[in-house]
């Protein structure tokens, strides 16, 4: 994805801000320059407007600040934006790495229930069992010490089994 934003055109070899223009260096990988807000060579975009591809006369500044004088100003604040940027893509990142840890954690105790609720569920299921066999014996005239016995064995697994 490519974010277009407005910016003057400034050749940097005729800007008396050139000294505050980032320079890549053989450290510089194309991440750590796209990370830093830099463009690195292997990641530029031609342009495909015909008026785009016309090269601009030597010290030109093309915008709404147009003039050099303006750029002596300007020059304290392109660190301060950068390093505002900077800051905010740390925080960004931050906030990404605790978002991914909250998001695992809540799998982790979603996956911790949903066993729960299985074997919960498992021993309901048997209990529910006996309980209709009981229920069928005794309408089928059965004795009632039998369906009592059935009755015992699945209270005492149900105690045993449920926390």
């Amino acid at each position: 994805r490519t974010r277009l934003r407005k910016a003057s055109y400034v050749n940097p070899a005729a800007s008396p801000c050139s000294a505050h223009t980032p320079q890549l260096t053989a450290q510089d990988s194309p991440r750590r320059t796209a990370l830093k807000g830099g463009k690195h060579p292997r990641m530029a975009i031609e342009p495909t407007h015909p008026e785009a591809t016309r090269s601009k006369p030597e010290g030109q500044i093309t915008g709404p600040e147009s003039s050099v004088e303006g750029c002596d100003s300007g020059c304290p604040k392109a660190p301060k934006e950068s390093d505002k940027l900077e800051k905010r893509r740390a925080a960004n990142r931050r906030s990404a790495l605790k978002s991914r840890y909250r998001k695992i954690v809540y799998l982790e105790e979603l996956q911790k229930s949903e066993k729960q609720l299985e074997e919960k569920n498992s021993v309901l299921s048997k209990e529910n069992t006996m309980l209709r066999q009981a229920l069928y014996h005794l309408e089928s005239g059965g004795s009632v010490t039998l369906a009592e016995q059935i009755l015992q064995t699945c209270s005492s697994q149900h105690s045993a089994q449920v926390p």
